[in-house]
């Protein structure tokens, strides 16, 4: 018998993927490498089936090998960040420093997912407890991993937020005592401002801290003279910009006219984003194109609350290469049989409720020949996607403010439509829905993400608290409730929202538990919607490869993995699968 070469192996593991047995096909790509090893497309589609077989640390370890060899493709560093997030277990290894700032330069990939391994490491570093000594301000502006992770991302981890408080308070005294700001304070400093900017001021600020950020908000006003900033000035606007955004400051009009050049290179960056940019979306807020003025009530008790938390104030973008939309969503749904709209030459999108535009920035960024619409109530929301957009030099979307019931007004009809988390704050959900699927073309297809009812019972319950305590939505009580939440006043019945990244910014704490609106579904009613609808479930977007492989091992029948009842089995069994959404596909019928 004739040896086997590469491709022969490579051609079973296609097949093996296929048919579903991921296992078998890792195993056949693993033998396809051993007799080519330094082929990088065989490495790197083994990392890919290891990584869907949840064999994450090798998957990372042969993503690493790639980068160390000098591959920088887009796709391969969105693979590494994906894998690299995982590793909260090597907390310990001084490696992961220089693994984590590596990723965190990468321009096009979404930097929050290192949040949590990020995390880990720092808390292996500064150990918070009632027994340790709080942080040495010291000896943190040397630590330039803490300086340049709090700069990038927000951290979302109850065991840091001790630590960064404490810090913030001692660099506030330290400040405050010594009355000027040393040099080798200043990127540490400004690095806490930003995580606060990162984070919209979150963290609880205690009665000696609002007198102290008080005094200086006043010595402001007297330093403040002359074409750029002193070294007092700076001291006095770099401690107070760690306790909210610098526009809001009474001298913000005054500091606005100190050209951004005559500020230390180091702190531009705060400059910009707690100060331009804020100014440049309030001027932008006020010109968005208005579809028609909002007129539902809920929908205006809505658009309020995002006119003041804009959400999700995200920092970074991951997107892929451009690619075809048809390729990428058969990847996503393999068993699927997508329709003949998708071959078309351009595609138009609808994102329904885009909130601050990620994800219609995500898809212009992403597919070859899209035009993107995107529509939300909050032109607060809307001015802060506009302006990340001109940024990135994106000039395929049209944003527009209004109500998804008024969207027939458009005149204008869409192959693919995206509604991620909507619906369910809406006064009536299946009769939004009904209008989006009005805006379809036929053949269309439309994403629909809805809360699950089980999965949230943490978060009703919290609601319910909150109503019941006659607990107010404004960033004061926030903060208070999540003080409360942290020290365990409510025991081990709230404990779990420390777990859920959105509990550790304001306007995500505020859209978790503080919502003016929220309905939640089980697949049983989404079922029965659809059906009203007239729709046909293609399957979940996204599934995690644990959900999909515990799927095949319960309904082996049914590699489509798009049966509605069989998931309501599977997620009662685990009733926490589904607490980012149920994120599902549909078409229209015909």
């Amino acid at each position: 018998m004739a040896s086997r070469k590469p491709i022969d192996y490579l051609t079973e593991a296609d097949r093996l993927e296929q048919a579903g047995d991921l296992v078998k096909a890792a195993e056949a790509a693993a033998r396809a490498l051993a007799l080519s090893p330094e082929t990088d497309e065989i490495r790197l589609y083994l990392a890919k089936l290891l990584k869907l077989n949840g064999r994450t640390d090798e998957a990372y370890a042969h993503y690493r090998r790639q980068l160390k060899l000098g591959r920088t493709d887009l796709d391969l560093q969105v693979n590494l960040v994906e894998m690299l997030r995982l590793q909260t277990d090597r907390a310990a290894d001084p490696d992961l420093e220089d693994e984590i700032r590596q990723c965190l330069a990468f321009p096009n990939v979404d930097h929050n997912m290192l949040a949590r391994v990020a995390a880990a490491r720092l808390n292996h570093k500064h150990p918070a407890g009632p027994r340790m000594k709080p942080p040495d301000p010291a000896e943190c502006c040397k630590d330039d991993f803490l300086i340049s992770t709090l700069a990038k991302i927000y951290f979302t981890d109850s065991d840091l937020e001790p630590t960064l408080k404490a810090l913030r308070r001692a660099l506030l005294l330290e400040i405050l005592s010594s009355g000027t700001l040393c040099s080798d304070r200043v990127g540490l400093i400004t690095a806490m401002a930003l995580q606060g900017a990162n984070n919209e001021y979150v963290y609880g600020i205690d009665d000696q801290e609002k007198r102290m950020l008080a005094a200086l908000l006043q010595l402001q006003e007297a330093l403040i003279a002359g074409d750029g900033p002193s070294t007092g000035l700076l001291g006095a606007v770099l401690a107070a910009a760690m306790y909210m955004p610098i526009c809001d400051m009474p001298v913000a009009h005054r500091l606005q006219s100190i050209h951004l050049t005559d500020w230390p290179e180091n702190v531009r960056p705060l400059i910009s984003s707690t100060l331009l940019d804020r100014l440049v979306e309030r001027e932008i807020a006020a010109a968005v194109p208005r579809l028609l003025p909002i007129r539902d009530e809920v929908s205006k008790l809505v658009k309020a609350q995002y006119e003041e938390h804009p959400y999700p104030r995200w920092l970074s973008v991951a997107y892929r290469p451009k690619v075809s939309y048809r390729a990428d969503l058969q990847s996503r749904l393999p068993r699927a049989e997508l329709p003949d709209i998708l071959d078309r030459g351009k595609l138009e999108v609808l994102v329904a409720g885009c909130g601050t535009g990620r994800q219609p920035i995500s898809i212009a960024k992403t597919y070859k020949d899209i035009s993107v619409t995107a529509l939300d109530l909050s032109s607060m929301s809307l001015a802060y996607g506009m302006r990340m957009a001109a940024g990135m030099g994106i000039d395929n979307i049209e944003f527009h403010q209004g109500d998804i019931l008024d969207l027939p007004h458009l005149d204008k009809r869409f192959a693919l439509i995206y509604c991620s988390g909507v619906l369910h704050h809406m006064r009536d959900p299946v009769a939004g829905w009904r209008v989006l699927c009005g805006m379809l073309e036929p053949g269309g297809m439309m994403n629909i993400a809805l809360y699950s009812e089980r999965a949230r019972a943490v978060i009703a319950r919290a609601r319910e608290i909150i109503a019941g305590a006659g607990i107010g939505n404004d960033a004061e009580a926030i903060r208070g409730f999540r003080r409360d939440v942290l020290a365990g006043r409510y025991g081990k019945e709230l404990a779990p929202l420390t777990g859920i990244a959105d509990f550790y910014s304001l306007s995500g704490c505020r859209d978790l538990v503080f919502h003016v609106q929220e309905h939640r579904f089980s697949l049983p009613r989404i079922d029965e919607i659809r059906r009203e609808l007239g729709l046909v479930v293609m399957g979940f977007n996204l599934l995690p490869p644990a959900f999909q492989a515990a799927y095949r091992r319960k309904f082996p029948g049914d590699p489509g993995m798009a049966d509605l009842a069989n998931w309501d089995m599977l997620e009662e069994m685990n009733p926490g699968m589904f607490l980012n959404m149920y994120n599902l596909w549909f078409r229209t019928e015909n």
